[in-house]
C-alpha cells in the first residue's frame, strides 16, 4: 500500500515538476486512444494542403500535432518528450510552452509554403496526396534549441565517435527513420509524419 502512494507522490512531483511535458503527453496520449478507438486514419485528423488551405480546415493545425497514427509513431515521440523534459526546467514552463506553440506553429507553415511551392512552381500534384501527424517537427525543433543549451564542446557517440551537439537532432532523425521505415518526409506517394 504504502509504495502504491509513494509511486503516485513520485508522478505527482513530475507532473509538477514538468507540467507542460506531462500534459502534452497526456492529452497525446488520449487524442490517440480516441482515433484507435474511433478508428480514425491520417486523412481524418492530418494536416495536408489542400484541407487547411483550400477547404479552410484550421482546426488541423492543431490536431495533426497531437495526433499519432501508429503506437510506435506515440511511444518515439512521447519517450524524446519525455527526454527534453530537462528543458522546461531549465526554461521554465511558460517560455517552454511558448517555444513548443511557436515550433509547431512554425512547422506548419513551413510545410504547408512547401507544399505551395510543390504545386506551383514544380507542379507535383503528388503532394495533395501527403498528410502530416505527429509531434515530430516539434522535437526536432527542441531538439536544436536543447543542442544549444548543451554547454560541452563536443559528444561522444557509442564511445567512438566525437560530434557537435548541433548534429544530435540530425542523428535523431536518421534514426527514427530507420526505426520507424514509413516515416518519411521526402516520400510523397506514403503518409509523411516524420518531420511533423
Amino acid at each position: 500500500m504504502n509504495s502504491f502512494i509513494i509511486e503516485r507522490k513520485e508522478w505527482l512531483d513530475y507532473f509538477y515538476t514538468f507540467p507542460v511535458t506531462c500534459l502534452v503527453i497526456a492529452i497525446c496520449i488520449i487524442v490517440w486512444l480516441v482515433i484507435t478507438y474511433k478508428g480514425w486514419s491520417y486523412y481524418d485528423v492530418g494536416c495536408n494542403y489542400d484541407c487547411v488551405i483550400v477547404d479552410k480546415e484550421t482546426w488541423r493545425w492543431i490536431s495533426s500535432t497531437l495526433s499519432h497514427i501508429s503506437l510506435m509513431h506515440l511511444i518515439l515521440n512521447m519517450y524524446s518528450l519525455w527526454n527534453l523534459s530537462w528543458m522546461e526546467q531549465r526554461l521554465g514552463s511558460l517560455v517552454y510552452l511558448t517555444w513548443n506553440v511557436v515550433i509547431a506553429f512554425l512547422s506548419t507553415c513551413v510545410t504547408l509554403f512547401i507544399n505551395y511551392l510543390q504545386l506551383t512552381v514544380f507542379h507535383s500534384e503528388q503532394v495533395r496526396h501527403v498528410y502530416l501527424v505527429g509531434y515530430s517537427a516539434v522535437l526536432f525543433g527542441l531538439f536544436v534549441i536543447a543542442s544549444q543549451h548543451i554547454k560541452v564542446a563536443r559528444i561522444w557517440i557509442l564511445d567512438e565517435v566525437l560530434i557537435s551537439p548541433i548534429w544530435i537532432p540530425f542523428i535523431s532523425l536518421g534514426v527514427v527513420t530507420l526505426l520507424v521505415p514509413e516515416a518519411s518526409f521526402w516520400n510523397s506517394d506514403r503518409v509523411s509524419y516524420l518531420f511533423r
